[in-house]
């Protein structure tokens, strides 16, 4: 193994194994590598047996966040969630910091560009039916937009449906140019996929 080979990690919630392809993506796409190797691993699940679940549950959340001073995070929060018309207040009523920074994202995105919970439903619908043809998925059913909006409120104005579940598990992926996937036996060379375009 080749020594002083540089590694980024990155911390984007449900998003980080998206960030880490993106990011390998560009540095082929940049010639900064011929391959880069993109890992997404999460472990949030804590079983109902484990003392005080619900508490570690959400520690393992709360640890999260990126920024050591709870009280500048927690201020910005609020200001954005003022902004967006939606307080921010992840301890009332069994709020979750994520969800409640999503689900002011949503409201702010609705507020500023019309989006209704309708199209966000649409979208989970999309992904609950791509995930119902994926063997691997967590969640392999499909669900109808109404059956999105139906479902339990999470965060106003997201359902359950619309969130993320939570679940442990680990992805990786070799993004390589164009002249390194031609280097390599024609059986691997067979199996790869071209990203079109990758966006954050």
């Amino acid at each position: 193994f080749p020594e002083r080979v540089p590694m980024i990690n990155v911390e984007g919630g449900c998003a980080t194994a998206t960030m880490a392809l993106h990011g390998a993506w560009k540095d082929v796409l940049s010639d900064t590598a011929e391959l880069s190797l993109a890992i997404g691993v999460e472990k949030t699940f804590v079983p109902d047996s484990v003392p005080d679940a619900a508490l570690r549950q959400q520690e393992i959340f709360d640890g999260g966040i990126d920024q050591l001073d709870p009280a500048e995070w927690m201020a910005y929060y609020a200001r954005a969630g003022d902004e967006a018309g939606k307080p921010f207040n992840p301890k009332d009523a069994g709020g979750t910091l994520f969800m409640d920074t999503y689900a002011m994202q949503a409201a702010w995105h609705m507020k500023t560009h019309g989006t209704t919970a309708a199209q966000i439903a649409a979208g989970a619908s999309k992904n609950h039916a791509m995930g119902a043809k994926n063997p691997l998925a967590q969640y392999r059913f499909e669900v109808s937009p109404e059956q999105v909006l139906a479902d339990r409120m999470i965060s106003a104005p997201l359902t359950r449906a619309m969130c993320a579940p939570i679940g442990d598990g680990a992805a990786a992926a070799l993004v390589c140019s164009g002249a390194f996937l031609h280097s390599l036996p024609k059986a691997v060379q067979a199996r790869a996929v071209r990203i079109r375009a990758s966006v954050l």
